[in-house]
């Protein structure tokens, strides 16, 4: 889901729009880590993963709960000295290690296989879902990084409601087409 405000009295409303809570299907890969938490980045480490029972995994999940710590990952748009993170760890540049608070409201395990977990997080603006997913992983004694991640609601706002690209595009034209 993502939220497209065109107009003045629209953008003005982006800040409470995106402070709303959020949730998201994530897919966790288990066995290794990127260096961006995703499967886009190069394997920063390799670990077995251990035979995992849906109650084991389900036992690890409450400790990312509520308000938690969490690393902001190098390759994210926050800014250092001015500068977006990702442009410094894509220019092969040192990102300070930094950590935020952050509140997730709800973790379920909605599958599992031998591989890979899919959680569902409902949680607060700022939460780095790539960092929870690492987490988790390290936390059930493997390593991880995310496979596929879906923001399933903002707010009020839900994907079952959501215009496709295509259905955006032609509502915009309607709306925009210059009287005959």
């Amino acid at each position: 889901v993502l939220i497209v405000c065109v107009g003045r009295s629209a953008t003005r409303q982006v800040d409470d729009l995106m402070g709303g809570e959020k949730e998201y299907l994530a897919d966790i890969r288990l066995g290794s880590e990127t260096d961006t938490m995703d499967l886009t980045g190069e394997t920063t480490l390799e670990m077995p993963v251990p035979a995992l029972t849906r109650e084991a995994v389900e036992a690890v999940l409450p400790q990312f709960v509520g308000e938690i710590e969490q690393e902001i990952p190098a390759f994210s748009a926050a800014k250092i000295g001015g500068q977006r993170a990702y442009k410094l760890a894509r220019a092969g540049k040192a990102v300070p290690h930094r950590t935020k608070w952050v509140r997730v409201d709800q973790l379920t395990l909605e599958d599992l296989n031998d591989t890979c977990l899919t959680v569902r997080v409902s949680c607060g603006k700022g939460t780095y879902i790539r960092t929870l997913g690492r987490d988790i992983a390290r936390a059930l004694g493997s390593a991880g990084h995310l496979s596929r991640l879906v923001r399933t609601r903002v707010g009020e706002y839900t994907l079952e409601k959501a215009l496709n690209l295509e259905a955006f595009q032609h509502n915009w034209q309607e709306r925009t087409a210059l009287p005959k």
